[in-house]
């Protein structure tokens, strides 16, 4: 349980299908610091992103229900501001 005097650390939501990858970045990302969501679709990545508040969005540009590009204008549609970075392999 976090306290008063514990600062939150960065979220981050990571929405990546290749589990080996996913677990590659998600592990860098924790050493550092981060705190890190996953997501491997882009139905239930947009749905992360519309529950709970991210402070960088990771994509991948492949998901197996559509592409990167198109979960990054779904969430611009309500979030202008987040900084999404898109991973390509």
């Amino acid at each position: 349980m976090r306290t008063a005097l514990q600062p939150m650390k960065p979220r981050i939501l990571n929405v990546e299908d290749d589990n080996l990858v996913q677990d590659v970045i998600s592990g860098l990302l924790e050493q550092a610091g981060y705190e890190v969501a996953l997501s491997s679709t882009l139905a239930d990545g947009l749905w992360q992103v519309q529950s709970e508040h991210f402070n960088l969005i990771i994509l991948d540009y492949v998901l197996p229900d559509g592409t990167g590009l198109e979960l990054c204008r779904a969430i611009r549609r309500f979030d202008p501001h987040t900084p999404i970075l898109f991973f390509a392999k």
